[in-house]
């Protein structure tokens, strides 16, 4: 690895990024380098920043600007080489500190709420991976650690810190012989990677662990799954076995829109005589602390293709979650290219590659965030000499700007798709971690997820309803509404007037709201006022604000299909 830069400036770069979804990012290259990216709000302005890390011997915090770039001229370095990390207020002083592994030792950097850190204490022992989370429910971040003090891997241990609430660590629980077993009787050693999330729905967090399992000739890997148990202890399962090594980038995802925790990982496969592959891999929660695996995407060695790095996320705002991988890809004669590749999900599940987009170097790490707080989803990637952030500007994926307060929430409604088919988008700002973002419909939950960013189409019945988003940090939640009206059709070669009601006495502007409906070919939808025509739409829905003089008008909306006109009028009386 190459050492970290930080003084030369960054290069902003239009890609062009065509697919069927009319793709194109702007790309930002910043001289920092490393082996993983996170991301959180290490300056509490309310967008997300990133951490650079698992290099040499730097960490590296990169400041977001405000608007998706980041100030690659004053990042800051410091030297302490972490490999695995975990984000999270551990002395609850409101900012985001980092706790991270290094060989024998688990430190601690508090962070000081303007983008340094500062090294706060550490504890030995020798740390495989670690992940951090309120285990026994005392309102206290703690850390869970992974270890093998046995070399020959007899006794897998997690250790558990038990937060006092300033930074520090209380008391330690130890849990041995974490033990387990393939059904073909390889042992596996929980030396991989590992995740925190509430795993079963009971609001306690869980640990999930990749392991590897070796039989002398081939590696597989398997999930271990503890449950947690509200003191810091955890009940232990082997869960799926997969053929991965346990040495694995996991990443959690809600990849089905269920509001389950699921996790997505990419790993490699290794058999005798070099030949093997890799996958980018999604553990689906069944919700119980039980799994099931599901390939995303897999590459063959044989084919000389890597998959290295990738991303679940929606990145064409539609809804469903896509995929992005970081490939490198050889022929027979020795070159080598690397690219960045899209994979749409459809509504059946499966994915589809929609674009192949070249880069000059791999992709060693990704991850996806909202940067600039458009309500779209952008890639931050990891290259051997820089960190390059994607945003995400295609031209026909809606926004949805967030407010600039502090825990505040917008909800946007984007249109429908169809009939009742209403396109929500929930953008919180917050300094705060998101832990769950929340639609209701009527005072019904209708939709969550434990993503940071909510997206998606819900079908709404006709009339007027009322729509509360709800975000959850760890200061409780906070909230936005909306009434809408859901003006559907089903009436063949109709056009319904769900707004201004006939015959009805009001005061300018008129609210019009109009829907169109018909099997035929669709060609317009025109709006006339005094049998002037205002406005032409391709769109089945009219939803408009019209200023009227005082008196009595006559209002008509005409949809045109290929068979011709059909139409509607009302009369209103202005005040």
């Amino acid at each position: 690895m190459r050492p970290i830069l930080v003084l030369l400036a960054c290069s902003i770069l239009l890609l062009p990024f065509p697919s069927q979804a009319q793709f194109s990012w702007s790309k930002g290259t910043y001289p920092v380098s490393g082996g993983r990216v996170e991301r959180a709000d290490f300056n509490g302005d309310g967008f997300q920043d990133l951490l650079i890390h698992n290099g040499p011997d730097t960490i590296s915090v990169l400041l977001n600007n405000g608007d998706g770039t980041f100030d690659g001229k004053h990042a800051f370095t410091l030297n302490q080489a972490l490999g695995d990390v975990a984000l999270i207020d551990f002395n609850r002083d409101g900012k985001i500190d980092v706790v991270g592994c290094e060989g024998n030792n688990v430190i601690i950097l508090a962070g000081n709420g303007d983008g340094t850190l500062t090294f706060s204490h550490s504890f030995p022992v020798a740390c495989l991976w670690l992940v951090a989370a309120d285990f026994n429910r005392d309102g206290r971040p703690d850390i869970a650690v992974g270890t093998l003090p046995d070399p020959f891997g007899s006794n897998n241990q997690v250790i558990v810190y038990l937060g006092d609430g300033d930074g520090g660590v209380a008391r330690q629980i130890v849990i041995n012989h974490v033990d387990f077993s393939t059904v073909a009787g390889d042992p596996c050693l929980i030396n991989g990677a590992a995740v925190a999330g509430d795993f079963t729905g009971d609001k306690v967090a869980d640990i999930a662990i990749t392991a590897d399992c070796f039989n002398g000739t081939t590696s597989g890997g398997a999930l271990i799954v503890g449950v947690g148990d509200r003191t810091g202890h955890f009940t232990f399962h082997k869960d799926v076995e997969f053929g991965l090594g346990g040495s694995m980038r996991l990443q959690l995802v809600d990849a089905d829109q269920d509001g389950r925790r699921d996790i997505a990982g990419v790993g490699k496969t290794f058999a005798p005589f070099g030949s093997g592959g890799t996958e980018l891999i999604l553990f689906v929660s069944l919700g119980n602390g039980t799994f099931t695996s599901r390939v995303v995407a897999g590459a063959s060695f044989d084919d000389q293709v890597v998959i290295e790095s990738g991303a679940i996320a929606d990145l064409d705002g539609d809804g469903l979650k896509d995929a992005a991988l970081g490939v490198i890809a050889s022929d027979f004669d020795g070159n080598t290219t690397h690219s960045l590749q899209v994979l749409r999900r459809s509504f059946d599940g499966t994915y589809k590659l929609v674009k192949t987009l070249p880069l000059g170097a791999e992709v060693m790490d990704m991850v996806w965030g909202d940067f600039n707080r458009d309500g779209v989803v952008d890639l931050a990637t990891i290259r051997p000499d820089s960190t390059d952030v994607f945003l995400n500007n295609s031209s026909r994926v809606s926004r949805c700007f967030s407010q600039t307060a502090d825990r505040s929430l917008t909800l946007c409604n984007l249109g429908s798709t169809a009939a009742g088919r209403v396109h929500f988008v929930v953008n919180p700002t917050d300094k705060l971690p998101i832990h769950l973002l929340q639609i209701y419909v009527d005072d019904h939950l209708t939709f969550q997820t434990l993503d940071d960013l909510l997206n998606k189409t819900l079908t709404l019945g006709f009339g007027q309803h009322h729509i509360v988003a709800k975000a959850w940090d760890d200061l409780g939640q906070f909230a936005a509404s909306q009434t809408f009206f859901v003006c559907s059709n089903s009436i063949n070669r109709t056009v319904k007037i769900c707004s201004p009601e006939n015959d009805t006495t009001g005061k300018s502007p008129v609210h019009i709201l109009a829907s169109a409906a018909t099997s035929l070919a669709f060609a317009s939808l025109q709006l006339y006022l005094d049998g002037k025509l205002l406005q032409r739409s391709s769109l089945k829905l009219l939803d408009t604000q019209l200023p009227l003089s005082g008196g009595t008008h006559h209002i008509t909306v005409k949809g045109w299909d290929s068979s011709g006109q059909f139409s509607s009028s009302v009369i209103v009386h202005i005040q």
